[in-house]
């Protein structure tokens, strides 16, 4: 199955073609920069809790 969905991927990846029809290039402000700096780190924090509960709840559980 898994073999399956790797070659389904690169099949459509190597069979499709992207072509830019108007290219337009918004510059990245200071804020811009700031809040994907913060967007990543909020993400990186939540899977380390994540992360850590699903680690820990285990250890505590009576099962």
């Amino acid at each position: 199955m898994g073999g399956a969905i790797s070659a389904m991927h690169y099949i459509g990846m190597a069979s499709a073609s992207f072509t830019p029809t108007k290219v337009a290039v918004a510059p990245a402000t200071q804020a811009m920069q700031a809040s994907q700096t913060w967007l990543a780190v909020g993400i990186g924090i939540a899977t380390l809790v994540i992360l850590s509960l699903t680690l820990l709840i285990p250890m505590y559980s009576d099962f």
